[in-house]
C-alpha cells in the first residue's frame, strides 16, 4: 500500500511538470517505468494481480500506471528489447496525459456525457499530443499513443481516422490495454469485471482491436488472470 501510494504521488509530479514543460518530468517519467519493469521481471505475477486491486476513492489505484504495466508486460512477452519494454511504459503512462486538459466538471460527470461535452472530450487526444510535443522530450512512439489510441483498424476512429496499416504496433496495443484496465476496473455504472470477462467481451468487439495483439495480450496475462 505504501508503495503503491508513493508511486501514485510522483505520477502527479509527472503530470504537472508535464503541463508546465519541466524536463524533470521525463525523467521522473523513466524511474517509474524503469521501477515498474523490474518489479514484473522480480515477481511478475503478484503485479499483474495488483492491478486488478481497487482500494476506493483514496486515489492509490492509478489507471495511468495500470496501462503502464499491462503495455509493458505485453512487450516483455511478445520478446521485445528491455529499452522497447520501456518505451511502452511510457506509452502507457503517458497515453490518456491530455485529459490533464479536460474540466474537472467533464471529467468527472457521472452521467452520459452531452454532445457538446463528448465533442471536448474527444478533443483530450490532440491536446496530449501538444502537450507532449510542447514538453518536446518524449519518443515519437509515447506521442503516437497519445495522439492515435482513439484510432479504430477501420479507419472509424479519431482524431485522424487512420486505418491498420498506418497504425504502428504501440499504438495498437495501447486501446487493448486501455479498454481491458476499464473493463476490470470498478465504475459507477458496473462493477469489477474478471479477466476472462473482459477478453470475451473484447474478443466479441470485432474491428476495434488487433485480433492478433489482443491474442498475444491474452497470453501475457497468464497465470495471473482472475
Amino acid at each position: 500500500m505504501e508503495i503503491r501510494v508513493d508511486v501514485r504521488k510522483r505520477v502527479g509530479v509527472i503530470a504537472r511538470d508535464i503541463l508546465n514543460a519541466q524536463p524533470s518530468g521525463l525523467a521522473e517519467a523513466r524511474h517509474v517505468v524503469e521501477q515498474i519493469e523490474r518489479w514484473l521481471r522480480e515477481n511478475r505475477q503478484d503485479i499483474l494481480v495488483s492491478v486488478h486491486d481497487h482500494c476506493g476513492w483514496q486515489g492509490v489505484r492509478s489507471y495511468a500506471l495500470a496501462v503502464a504495466c499491462l503495455m509493458m508486460n505485453f512487450a516483455h512477452h511478445a520478446g521485445h528489447t528491455r529499452d522497447y519494454v520501456l518505451e511502452m511504459g511510457l506509452a502507457g503512462l503517458l497515453h490518456n496525459i491530455g485529459k490533464l486538459t479536460i474540466p474537472a466538471e467533464i471529467l468527472d460527470k457521472p452521467g452520459r456525457l452531452d454532445a457538446v461535452q463528448a465533442q471536448i472530450m474527444r478533443g483530450h487526444a490532440e491536446s496530449g499530443d501538444q502537450l507532449l510535443e510542447r514538453w518536446g522530450l518524449a519518443s515519437s512512439m509515447v506521442v503516437a499513443a497519445s495522439r492515435h489510441h482513439y484510432e479504430k483498424l477501420d479507419g472509424s476512429g479519431y482524431p485522424v481516422g487512420l486505418v491498420t496499416k498506418h497504425i504502428a504496433e504501440p499504438v495498437r496495443a495501447a486501446p487493448i490495454c486501455d479498454v481491458y484496465d476499464a473493463l476490470i476496473s470498478s465504475r459507477s455504472y458496473k462493477p469489477v469485471w474478471s479477466s476472462a470477462m473482459a477478453l470475451d467481451e473484447m474478443c466479441r468487439t470485432r474491428g476495434n482491436f488487433d485480433p492478433d495483439l489482443l491474442a498475444v495480450f491474452a497470453r501475457s496475462l497468464r497465470p495471473a488472470m482472475l
